[in-house]
Parts: C-alpha cells; sequence; structure tokens
C-alpha cells in the first residue's frame, strides 16, 4: 500500500530479522498506520522531495515482538509507528535539514563521528512534538544545537 509518494507500508514494515524469526511485523491498530502516515508525511517525505535522492530505510515500524528480539527500549516509538532509522546520501546535510525545517519529536545522530552519524533515527508524533535534538555515541545522549 503507497504511503507517500516515496514510501510504501511494506517498505516501512520489512525486517530481515521479523521473516527470520517468523515475527509477524503487521501494524496490528488503524493508529499506527495514521501515526506512519503524519510522520512520512511531515517529515520524511518532505526531505525525501528536497534531496531528489533514495533513502534507505533500515527500521521504521516494529511489533512489540521484534522490538524486543532487536533490543528496543519497550518505550520505543518504533512500537508504535512514531520512528524511522535511515540512511542517506550525506546523512550530515539531511539531519541539519530536517533540524531547521521539519517539525519532529526527537532526531538523532546516531553513532558515527563528528562528520557524518552512522544513521539516522527521527520521530513524530501527532501533537506534542519536542523537537529535541541528541547525539547518541553509543554510550550515551547529549543534547546538540545544530546552526544554520
Amino acid at each position: 500500500m503507497q504511503l507517500t509518494k516515496n514510501f510504501t507500508v511494506e517498505e516501512l514494515t520489512h525486517s530481515d530479522t521479523a521473516l527470520a524469526k517468523n515475527i509477524d511485523n503487521t501494524p496490528e491498530h488503524f493508529s499506527i498506520l495514521l501515526n506512519l502516515y503524519h510522520l512520512f508525511t511531515f517529515v520524511v517525505q518532505p526531505v525525501r522531495a528536497w534531496a531528489k535522492r533514495p533513502f534507505n530505510i533500515m527500521s521504521c515500524f516494529r511489533a512489540k515482538r521484534l522490538n524486543r528480539i532487536l533490543g528496543g527500549a519497550a518505550s520505543s516509538d518504533h512500537v508504535l509507528g512514531c520512528a524511522v532509522d535511515f540512511t542517506c546520501w550525506d546523512m550530515a546535510e539531511v539531519f541539519k535539514y530536517i533540524a531547521l525545517n521539519c517539525e519532529f519529536d526527537q532526531l538523532i545522530w546516531e553513532k558515527g563521528d563528528d562528520d557524518q552519524p552512522e544513521w539516522i533515527h527521527v520521530s513524530h508524533r501527532v501533537g506534542g512534538n519536542r523537537n529535541q535534538i541528541l547525539k547518541f555515541d553509543g554510550v550515551q545522549y547529549r543534547y546538540i544545537k545544530v546552526d544554520e
């Protein structure tokens, strides 16, 4: 099912781990599809349109069982369809674009170095977005400021 111009629900729920472990990674509630729609409509699709280049979706929706197996937090936004992890052509540039142009709950520079993250995590909630910008170095999260 097409969710936005460039993204399908199947792409956002695909998991090699789920397939290997025979886990049904289908969203169990309509609210999850609605959350995915908002995340991709207000953050990811606008960034994709700006970049004019594809993303590699690493992880988006995760069923609770899959999330546990992957070591995700029980309160992870992934189980609600509110978060996505991805890589792309220039993650530092995309990270900055999201920080300065999108409404999000959390934007996390995941691992990597000072030039490029290993991947980007971004979440969006319907109402109550905190616009938190964080960097995770593999040990701790810290707030960072993104300058224009």
